[in-house]
């Protein structure tokens, strides 16, 4: 039995131990050591930029991945592919059954404890490195720079870039009213929700609001129809409700409770961009114009098949009886989860 020990730890590190490694004989710089993992993995947007050759070794799992959240992810396959760490002539190679797993990830590999057994190898996140034993002695790997340290480096060029931008005084303009609102021409872009057609409509049943909340809402309602933003809609399929929610300033701000379309509709699996990548977009540019969102979700327009999913109830006290609005205009954005525009 070989011996394996680690240095006096002088500098204690709380990133993750990523290496490289060469993986079906091309090296790969994200290869995640991952001691609480129970399979060793490769994620397909890196298995699908192997050659033909590697690719049709692939074949079919029927074994299902439970997280510790209890979130299952069904493998896409499997596959047996040789590993090499380390660099001669401390290396060593071993055949790795690996599971296919396709989701987005930072990184392309994951060698959880099959591969560590197989390779003898122990794991030191708090010195950064990974040790195991080679017919030539004892090999030591040391943790790359992860993607954290990356978002470190990233923010002291940006920090130092910042301090460069110059300060633009901006005047304030007429105050802006919602008929000002002229919208985005529909050739150029139009909403349009993704609801299951197996689903039926849904109609809310009306929710009563206290008069002085009702008061705001006709008047907003009675605004946004002046301006053709909302229009009456007299045969409904999904009819949701008007919600006051108290703003800051201690104004009242009308939202629409559409948590029904929005379970009806199709989930993607693509996350948003990560804030410091669109942070690092702004790189080279002199200005950035933040936009004014006054009613900004009103300036696109939706599409007119699914305009009838956003009807809403509403008492219009200039017609004395209840109606049924929908929204002409949209935000520009998927409606988000919660259900509350």
């Amino acid at each position: 039995m070989v011996s394996i020990s680690f240095p006096p730890v002088t500098a204690v590190s709380s990133d993750p131990v990523v290496i490289q490694a060469r993986v079906a004989n091309f090296e790969d710089g994200k290869v995640y050591l991952d001691n609480e993992s129970s399979s060793d993995i490769i994620y397909d947007h890196c298995f699908q930029k192997l050659p033909q050759r590697v690719r049709d070794l692939k074949r079919p799992s029927r074994t299902q991945l439970v997280s510790f959240m209890g979130e299952s992810n069904r493998p896409v396959g499997e596959v047996s592919m040789e590993v090499m760490m380390g660099e001669y002539p401390f290396h060593q190679i071993e055949l790795i059954e690996f599971m296919i797993i396709r989701a987005p990830s930072d990184y392309n590999v994951i060698l959880g404890r099959p591969s560590m057994q197989k390779f003898g190898a122990i794991t030191s996140t708090v010195h950064g490195m990974v040790k195991f034993p080679t017919p030539a002695g004892i090999a030591t790997i040391r943790g790359r720079m992860t993607w954290t340290e990356e978002c470190r480096q990233v923010e002291k060029v940006l920090l130092r870039k910042v301090e460069k931008l110059q300060e633009i005084q901006m005047q304030d303009g007429p105050e802006e009213k919602t008929s000002d609102m002229t919208g985005v021409a529909r050739e150029l872009a139009e909403h349009a929700l993704n609801a299951n057609p197996n689903i039926s409509p849904i109609r809310q049943k009306k929710r009563e609001m206290s008069q002085d909340r009702s008061k705001v809402a006709c008047e907003q309602v009675n605004e946004m129809v002046e301006a053709g933003i909302l229009r009456e809609v007299k045969y409904q399929t999904w009819v949701a409700n008007p919600v006051m929610v108290k703003k800051p300033d201690g104004s009242w701000g009308l939202c629409v409770d559409f948590k029904d379309i929005n379970k009806a509709c199709l989930k993607d699996n693509y996350p948003i961009l990560e804030i410091d990548w669109k942070v690092e977009s702004l790189d080279g540019f002199r200005l950035k114009c933040f936009l004014d969102a006054y009613k900004g979700y009103h300036q696109i327009s939706m599409k007119k098949i699914d305009e009838d999913k956003t009807a809403f109830h509403t008492l219009m006290r200039k017609w004395s009886l209840s109606l049924e609005l929908i929204l002409h205009w949209i935000m520009c954005l998927p409606i988000h989860p919660q259900g509350m525009l």
